[in-house]
């Protein structure tokens, strides 16, 4: 089921949203409910009642909530496991502020054909399943999805399992569920906590950060706390800025794909090769590897193309060679039918 939320304050735009993506997704044989938001103040209300399902959430970036604190920020604090597209004008775009579960922005012009692109795209990248916990408190069964859990603590006989919107109190062991959610990425890091790899910010030697939350790593459980987190993200400890590609022309315009600190991705047409696959007759098996330098703020680019990779100025980039680029660079690979923005 695709639960999609829409938040914005005017009635007709949603309901002009509404009926394009109904008419796109009657063609998917995709179940999907629909829930309209008409305020910040109402969408976080949902969030923390506990009533707040979408999987995908259309925002009006131009919303303000209390003290004009920007929706933005709303959505990095509230909704961190939500895959977000932002609606807005190109005039009120800056990438340097849109929280990490972006995933594209559309205009507020609702173009069918962009609308429709971004939501196929969407579609054929989100995963079929979503694996959940099942658990039952008095006569009430619950389903929570294991990317909604933050972390698990044992107290006595029970667990209280920790997600943004809420804690459940289950009769359960702390040991048991480390078998069963190992596989899932938690881990123990200490006698009273399993947590999920993925809800954490930041650590250092003795505290694990996630989500306002800070939890004690015991000395029993450090080195293999440490040898899991370098393997799930050794970017974590510098705790940095994530660098995107943001396509600003061409029919995946708006479309946002985050690069991780001091990782490469490879860009290319190879499906089994490519990390970020574009499907065009002018993209190379492998065109490009893009690598984003936290620290420096900038971002490393090598053209392994036959057809190349230019900046905005036309200028070609030297096949095999290194070039270090700044945000805000625009980039296209062979032609100009996709151009993109290093975020």
């Amino acid at each position: 089921m695709l639960n999609i939320g829409i938040c914005a304050s005017d009635n007709d735009f949603i309901q002009q949203l509404h009926t394009l993506l109904q008419n796109y997704l009657k063609y998917c044989h995709t179940d999907w409910n629909f829930s309209p938001f008409y305020s910040v103040a109402e969408l976080i209300n949902a969030w923390e009642g506990g009533v707040f399902e979408c999987n995908l959430l259309y925002v009006d970036i131009s919303l303000k909530g209390e003290n004009d604190i920007s929706i933005t920020q709303y959505i990095s604090q509230f909704c961190p496991e939500i895959d977000v597209i932002f609606i807005a004008s190109s005039t009120e775009l800056d990438f340097d502020f849109f929280p990490p579960n972006t995933y594209a922005w559309i205009s507020r012009s609702l173009e069918q054909e962009r609308v429709g692109n971004i939501l196929s795209q969407y579609l054929s990248q989100r995963p079929v399943t979503s694996h959940c916990l099942n658990i039952t408190i008095g006569t009430k069964k619950y389903n929570i999805p294991l990317h909604s859990i933050l972390y698990i603590e044992g107290h006595k006989h029970q667990v209280i399992i920790h997600t943004p919107q809420q804690a459940y109190k289950h009769y359960n062991s702390l040991q048991e569920l480390e078998k069963r959610l190992h596989q899932y990425g938690f881990i123990r890091c200490h006698k009273s906590f399993l947590v999920s790899l993925s809800s954490i910010s930041h650590y250092t030697a003795s505290t694990l950060y996630c989500n306002n939350h800070t939890l004690s790593i015991g000395r029993t459980y450090k080195k293999q706390v440490q040898q899991a987190l370098e393997e799930w993200s050794p970017s974590l400890t510098k705790n940095s800025s994530i660098g995107a590609l943001i396509c600003i022309e061409g029919v995946f315009k708006g479309a946002v794909t985050h690069i991780y600190p001091d990782r490469s991705i490879l860009i290319g047409r190879d499906g089994e090769r490519a990390d970020f696959v574009l499907n065009f007759p002018q993209i190379s098996r492998i065109h490009c590897e893009l690598t984003y330098h936290s620290e420096e703020q900038e971002y490393q680019l090598t053209d392994y193309s036959a057809n190349g990779t230019f900046t905005d100025s036309g200028n070609r980039l030297a096949k095999g060679e290194p070039y270090l680029l700044k945000s805000g660079t625009k980039l296209y690979f062979g032609d100009k039918q996709l151009i993109y923005q290093l975020g």
